[in-house]
């Protein structure tokens, strides 16, 4: 797939045709049409049409639900896309009960432990910094780390989001010396694995610039 080979430009005309050929051709309640849902919400979301894909995410989880069984993992996957949308276009309350319902679902068929219990840790922890809510952002990013470390091993680069997260939330609530070492391995995990011009490589480094500033200016912890 074009997107998931990193050409999202390609990938939207050959998803929004293959949506249109599985309406037409699936029942309401195949997989299949879920699964194209799920692609070209999240490219959407990714291309800054939220609405869009919060139209389309909640459809594919509406699809998810008619199709599997109530329990089915795949519906808390569903949930946690949809929550991440609604985050994204600021509707945080109802965002927050699906990432609550979610967690709950996740943890329930794949095991507390799972990394994409982390993923949905990350995403509610990235809610809570939004909005303010720093104790509770540290401690979201905080079991999506632990989790990650003990699934996937030192050095993976999924503990950089985890590690962002969390250097980001002590940075915003004062305790940017605390930060400092969790925003250094997330750089130089991404430095590893990304090249100079990758926006998320770049984000890191910027984070621990402002950091490592704001500490060496002695105005705050």
């Amino acid at each position: 797939m074009h997107y998931l080979g990193g050409f999202p430009a390609r990938a939207r005309p050959a998803l929004v045709e293959a949506l249109a050929l599985r309406r037409a051709l699936l029942a309401d309640d195949h997989p299949d049409l879920a699964q194209t849902l799920t692609n070209l919400g999240l490219l959407e979301k990714d291309y800054g049409d939220i609405e869009t894909a919060v139209a389309m995410l909640g459809e594919a989880l509406d699809v998810r639900r008619a199709a599997l069984a109530p329990d089915h993992y795949r519906i808390g996957q569903a949930m946690l896309n949809l929550a991440i949308a609604l985050r994204d276009s600021g509707d945080y309350e109802p965002a927050e009960r699906l990432f609550e319902a979610a967690m709950e679902r996740l943890a329930e068929q794949l095991g507390a432990g799972h990394p994409q219990v982390a993923v949905a840790h990350t995403e509610r922890g990235q809610l809570f910094l939004d909005t303010g809510r720093y104790g509770e952002a540290e401690a979201a990013f905080r079991e999506s780390l632990t989790i990650r470390r003990a699934a996937l091993g030192e050095g993976h680069p999924h503990l950089a989001w985890s590690l962002l997260g969390l250097g980001r939330s002590l940075a915003a609530s004062g305790r940017k010396a605390e930060a400092l070492p969790l925003l250094g391995e997330a750089v130089e995990i991404r430095q590893r694995v990304l090249p100079p011009e990758n926006p998320l490589r770049q984000l890191a480094e910027a984070t621990l610039r402002d950091a490592e500033q704001a500490v060496e200016a002695g105005g705050l912890p």
